[in-house]
């Protein structure tokens, strides 16, 4: 049987993982559509659904060189990380002109031999455009959209520490299940 259509195709499947879903997966049969095929999925976790991620953003974020950053007064580069000695809070580590507004963007970014303060993330300047807080070690991943075009990492509470492996990537398509 072939079908050919021009118009919408709408399919509702319930409780099947995503790796059992085809477009047509019926053997004998032919689909040609000219239109738009929409796909409701029922009762599938979140975690099924990929989230596509667009090019990097940040320019040496292995802090290979001490280059392509803004360096507030505590913060240094060396030895493949950033460091901020503790010294002084609320002090800059920035890198301009690499975000869009209103885009959403996933960072990942690993924090190491912090003893003391915290971090502030920001998808821009302002204290609204945290999009994460991080008061230990370890490696994190956040969302978040930009409020501003620079990415802002700010000494708080005196930060004594190391970042490294720092990676912003847009996410393309923020898939939801139901």
């Amino acid at each position: 049987m072939a079908v050919t259509n021009t118009g919408i195709v709408l399919r509702t499947i319930t409780g099947v993982n995503e790796s059992d879903l085809f477009l047509d997966s019926e053997a004998t049969s032919t689909a040609t559509n000219t239109g738009i095929v929409e796909r409701s999925i029922v009762g599938v976790h979140d975690a099924n659904f990929v989230h596509p991620l667009g090019d990097e953003e940040v320019t040496n974020g292995d802090f290979a060189t001490d280059s392509d950053w803004a360096l507030g007064a505590v913060w240094s580069i060396g030895e493949g990380k950033a460091t901020a000695d503790g010294g002084v809070s609320d002090v800059n580590l920035d890198q301009s002109n690499i975000l869009t507004i209103g885009v959403n963007y996933k960072i990942t970014l690993t924090v190491s031999d912090s003893t003391t303060g915290k971090l502030s993330i920001r998808f821009g300047g302002s204290f609204s455009d945290e999009v994460i807080s991080i008061d230990t070690n370890g490696t994190y991943t956040a969302y978040g959209v930009a409020g501003g075009v620079s990415l802002r990492i700010r000494s708080q509470s005196g930060f004594d520490g190391s970042i490294d492996n720092i990676s912003v990537k847009e996410v393309l398509v923020n898939r939801e299940s139901t």
